[in-house]
């Protein structure tokens, strides 16, 4: 019997809720199938997970595979996969174990199918392969990597302790949907943890010195040789391949770039910082040691805050938050999805709309659930979310939410990506606003310029891998 055979024959099961795998998620399935080592470069919402889960059931069937371990994000962790295992009839039996909490030693020693864990415990993860034997040689073990750019940076201490345990898994997958958002330079330790070095070499720096030159401030940033791109496209077309949001017939998605003037004095204080790296506004005085923290301090006051030496805050201006408030007003009951930065710029939105239930990186799994939960039943009319707690593993599009607006535009291309992902995906019935709400003559500008280059950049790498 072919692969392609049994995929077929596995579309068969009793249950109210089956999991029927579209075209584009058949050819994920075959991929996964036919290559020990194997990336999926996925947009947000096509269905990732239960392309692995279908494989799984597929390879263990036959013999291919034990166990799987998933290195995901925290919310990831608990909120997607044993959800996705739990949504489908197809999926019956499988059981998740969760490396994560108090229980976490005691779910190591139960026999699951598939343990999932986040980067921050692959260090006791790794403890538990030496000195207890996790990972078991007679056991063929697939290790799945879900967000694989959250090991982007090769010299990271979780991709290192990744490294040490690379030999004990038989099959290796990486899944992702922003696989370069700083530059093909995110790639080499994603595709290391594949193929252990065999197509990018075994070490970042002769990565760098063969399709890289040295470029910026002192050499710190790193630049593309010429036809370098290409090259690296080709050494690594044989086991990664790209699927994008146009397998889908989603609704289209347009920008909408709302502007604001900065009043006098805050004027004068955005002046000052960029000038001299210092600021002094009304009781506070906040000074930049070095041009990064002086960028930091730009965003704030462009957002409408400023925080001193000993982080207290003042507000400079409440221009984003009148505009928020004029934006919320005309959707007219429409829910509606903020993203902010910085602790002064939730309080200055919370001052403006109330308790505005929120997601950022104190809210517990717990109050997350049930935030999701009231957000997709209709309960809440405008959510605030801060990109790096809500960018992954967050299911929030049921709202019927088709309205998103940057308070604070993020310099990470990853972090915009996945949290316009949050909404433009598989159930979204309409056209997706991306409301921006940008200072005049200030950084916003900039940060747009810069996410527009690495977008191209990006895309460019999908393009080229998409089959």
């Amino acid at each position: 019997m072919s692969f392609s055979d049994t995929i077929k024959t596995t579309n068969h099961f009793d249950g109210k809720r089956e999991f029927i795998p579209h075209l584009y998620q058949k050819d994920g399935i075959k991929w996964l199938l036919t290559r020990m080592f194997a990336g999926l470069l996925m947009s947000p919402g096509l269905g990732k997970t239960a392309i692995v889960l279908v494989a799984y059931k597929i390879l263990k069937k036959k013999g291919m595979v034990d166990k799987v371990l998933v290195v995901a994000p925290l919310r990831v962790c608990h909120l997607v996969w044993p959800a996705e295992v739990a949504k489908w009839s197809n999926f019956e039996g499988i059981s998740v174990g969760i490396l994560h909490g108090s229980r976490k030693e005691e779910v190591l020693k139960e026999d699951h199918d598939i343990y999932v864990i986040n980067p921050a415990g692959l260090s006791w993860l790794a403890h538990q392969v030496v000195k207890h034997g996790f990972l078991k040689d007679n056991l063929k073990w697939w290790l799945v990597v879900d967000e694989s750019s959250n090991f982007k940076n090769g010299r990271s201490q979780r991709f290192k302790i990744l490294k040490k345990i690379l030999k004990h898994f038989w099959r290796r997958t990486i899944l992702t949907g922003t696989p370069a958002p700083n530059g093909l330079i995110n790639l080499w330790s994603q595709i290391y943890i594949l193929d252990q070095g065999a197509r990018l070499g075994s070490y970042v720096s002769a990565f760098r010195n063969e399709y890289f030159y040295p470029s910026g401030y002192l050499g710190y940033d790193y630049r593309l040789q010429d036809k370098a791109d290409q090259k690296i496209y080709n050494k690594i077309d044989d086991i990664i391949m790209h699927k994008g949001s146009d397998e889908l017939d989603l609704p289209p998605r347009l920008d909408n770039y709302i502007s604001v003037a900065l009043p006098l004095d805050a004027r004068a204080a955005y002046d000052d910082m960029k000038r001299h790296y210092i600021a002094e506004f009304k009781d506070i005085e906040s000074i930049a040691v070095n041009a990064a923290v002086a960028t930091g301090k730009l965003k704030q006051i462009s957002n409408g805050g400023l925080y001193d030496e000993e982080h207290k805050s003042v507000v400079v201006h409440n221009e984003k938050t009148i505009a928020l408030r004029e934006l919320f007003d005309g959707l007219e009951g429409r829910p509606l999805m903020v993203f902010y930065e910085y602790n002064h710029d939730l309080e200055r939105i919370r001052k403006e709309f109330g308790d505005v239930p929120t997601l950022g990186g104190e809210t517990s799994i717990v109050k997350t659930i049930k935030i999701a939960n009231d957000w997709n039943r209709g309960n809440i009319p405008i959510v605030a979310l801060h990109p790096m707690s809500a960018g992954h593993g967050l299911n929030l599009q049921e709202s019927h939410c088709s309205d998103i607006c940057w308070y604070s535009i993020p310099f990470d291309l990853e972090l915009y990506i996945q949290a316009i992902f949050r909404v433009h995906r598989q159930g979204v019935k309409n056209t997706v606003m991306i409301h921006h709400i940008v200072t005049e003559n200030s950084i916003d500008i900039r940060i747009l310029k810069i996410l527009d280059g690495k977008m191209n950049v990006q895309n460019a790498l999908l393009e080229e891998l998409k089959i």
